[in-house]
């Protein structure tokens, strides 16, 4: 807005948020503009007209899509004057005549810039006559009229990335009820999850809760009486480790050394020795009487994702982006090596031959029979439905070098939010060289996709694997070896091992018992399994997922029973049981309180140890 009357713009904004139900920031008077910042990132420019319909001042509305997309509408007296579009069609061909009818005219603008609306008509050049990205012609046609803090939106704001934002502290959210609202619900919700969290503890329930505000999901691993819990914050590039133990007062910090990178914790039977995913190795270490000994590492080429630790301490397998590794520890040489892109967990059977792994596809690995890695398909097979099917004609029919270059525009988009993230987070840097690499890994991708594309065009008709029923987002195996443990996007289960169908390609169907969720999340889906953790002194499971709730089965009934719903909309990742069976560790990702943080989908991680004498009753 261009005007020196602030409190005019506010609350014409007011009237407009509280129409709309939407929430803004008003930024201060700055070089005669005052910005207004919409959320949903001004996306709509229903926004722009229905402010400068309140306001005698001249309003311009200014947009950036994925940096491809560089729009503005431009009011004076409440009437649209001027707009403009860089890409028509973007969209859709629906839309393309409106668009290109958007060619921007330079001269309404005299009045503000003078002689210099010469700059700005290089702006407004569209398709390859624009060198410039579409944020870039944003910064210059702001920097043209004198505009500060053109380069930024609401949720940028609201989660705190406010450097080089002139004046912030003078910024102010509006409609002033909507958010005094907003942050009675927040606090609303937080006495609750507080009221629910300190009734557990009252009755000696939740024993620690550790949460941090960075990072993602912390690590743990059951160690001696109590458990190692790992916290990775990628953004600064560094881990911090720590124990717990009874009387489970505090966490206590673990020196380990430098890691900057880690993705998994697991022990052993015993709990006395542990290996950790920790970048480009798997360390290695002994624990006894709380003393921290690194026995070596076993080396990895790209970047360890998951890994898991034989029942005996003498093998460890790991996973990276692109196979799985099962190596002996003494000896530091690989016994067995499988091909594999898309691994999220890894369990090994006690008897140390086989592997379950889960993923985009669910599996086993034979450690030392051929073939090695063994797909098989939880709930049996989905075929490809018909419509997805190739049609040779219309292959023929497609422009494929339109398609590559829109591909390789794509590419660069990535790219530069990348870069621009980089920018304007100072913990977090990408190097020239990661940029780099990140690049040829995706001009690979091109050139595979190139190559499929001529395979097809030849006639060569791709193979079109089948696809399980079920996604298996965790597995295990029980301590005795008899029973294997599913955790699906569908609910929990229970097979007798001796019975599951090794060969590759087989159906999983047969099962001893089931939990499947009737429950859905927001977005249609049925509560998924992430976590699984066995009792010591009885034959039951305990497990849980999306929807924050603890279960027990008990496996020689099948009979099933919630042991509790933790405090908040809690997601529990992982599961750990303590070396005595009395204390059961969970790594927990939670919905945050305040409206902003929830909008972005922020999750709040925290380690909590429950007692699961009380739990179980």
């Amino acid at each position: 807005m261009r005007s020196d009357d602030h409190v005019a713009v506010k609350d014409a904004a007011e009237k407009v948020g509280r129409e709309q139900n939407d929430r803004m920031l008003v930024g201060p008077v700055i070089d005669g503009w005052v910005g207004l910042y919409p959320d949903m990132n001004g996306q709509s420019s229903f926004i722009g007209t229905a402010v400068a319909a309140q306001l005698e001042a001249d309003v311009l509305h200014l947009i950036v899509h994925d940096s491809d997309i560089f729009a503005y509408w431009y009011y004076q007296r409440g009437e649209l004057v001027d707009s403009f579009w860089s890409a028509p069609g973007y969209f859709g061909e629906e839309n393309r005549a409106q668009e290109e009818a958007m060619a921007g005219n330079v001269e309404a603008f005299r009045p503000i810039v003078g002689d210099r609306v010469k700059r700005l008509a290089k702006l407004l050049r569209r398709g390859e006559e624009q060198e410039l990205d579409a944020e870039s012609q944003l910064a210059e046609f702001a920097k043209a009229l004198k505009i500060s803090n053109a380069l930024t939106a609401y949720d940028y704001l609201k989660s705190g990335e406010i450097e080089g934002v002139k004046k912030w502290k003078q910024f102010l959210e509006i409609p002033s009820e909507r958010v005094a609202e907003a942050k009675h619900d927040a606090r609303k919700r937080r006495s609750e999850v507080e009221a629910a969290r300190k009734q557990f503890k009252s009755d000696g329930v939740l024993l620690l809760h550790e949460e941090r505000k960075v990072g993602g999901a912390p690590y743990g691993c059951a160690v001696e009486d109590g458990f190692a819990v790992a916290w990775a914050d990628y953004q600064a590039r560094s881990v911090s480790f720590a124990t717990s133990e009874p009387p489970w007062e505090k966490a206590r910090p673990l020196e380990l050394g430098a890691v900057k990178h880690l993705t998994g914790l697991a022990s052993d039977a015993t709990n006395s020795r542990v290996a950790i995913s920790a970048g480009d190795r798997v360390q290695i270490w002994d624990v006894a009487d709380g003393n921290w000994s690194h026995v070596g590492d076993i080396l990895e080429s790209d970047l360890t994702i998951a890994v898991a630790i034989s029942a005996d301490g003498k093998l460890v397998a790991h996973a990276s982006r692109e196979k799985i590794v099962v190596t002996d520890i003494k000896s530091n040489k690989p016994l067995c090596t499988v091909p594999h892109s898309d691994v999220r967990r890894i369990s090994f059977h006690p008897d140390g031959e086989w592997l379950a792994v889960s993923g985009q596809s669910f599996g086993f690995v034979s450690i030392r029979s051929e073939p090695a890695w063994r797909v098989v398909y939880f709930g049996g097979k989905r075929e490809l439905p018909p419509q997805m099917a190739f049609n040779s004609q219309e292959l023929q029919n497609i422009d494929w070098e339109e398609m590559e270059r829109k591909q390789r525009v794509e590419m660069e988009k990535v790219i530069k939010q990348l870069e621009r993230s980089s920018r304007r987070n100072k913990q977090f840097v990408m190097s020239d060289a990661q940029i780099q690499e990140l690049r040829d890994e995706m001009e690979r991708s091109t050139q595979e996709t190139r190559a499929q594309i001529a395979e097809l065009q030849a006639g060569g008709m791709p193979a079109t694997p089948p696809q399980p029923n079920q996604l298996v987002r965790c597995a295990a195996f029980s301590r005795d070896g008899k029973w294997l443990f599913c955790g699906t996007d569908n609910g929990f289960y229970v097979l007798l091992w001796e019975s599951v169908p090794r060969q590759a390609g087989a159906d999983l169907i047969e099962v001893t018992w089931k939990c499947e969720f009737q429950d859905r999340d927001e977005f249609g889906c049925p509560d998924s399994v992430w976590a699984i953790a066995e009792e010591l002194d009885s034959p039951a499971v305990v497990f849980g997922g999306s929807a924050g709730r603890l279960y027990r089965l008990e496996l020689e009934s099948g009979q099933l029973r919630e042991l509790a719903k933790l405090p908040g909309e809690a997601w529990i990742v992982d599961l750990a049981m303590s070396a005595d069976g009395a204390a059961l560790g969970a790594a927990v990702m939670s919905m945050p309180f305040s409206e902003a943080a929830r909008k972005r989908h922020d999750r709040t991680p925290s380690w909590q140890v429950w007692s699961y004498t009380r739990l179980r009753g």
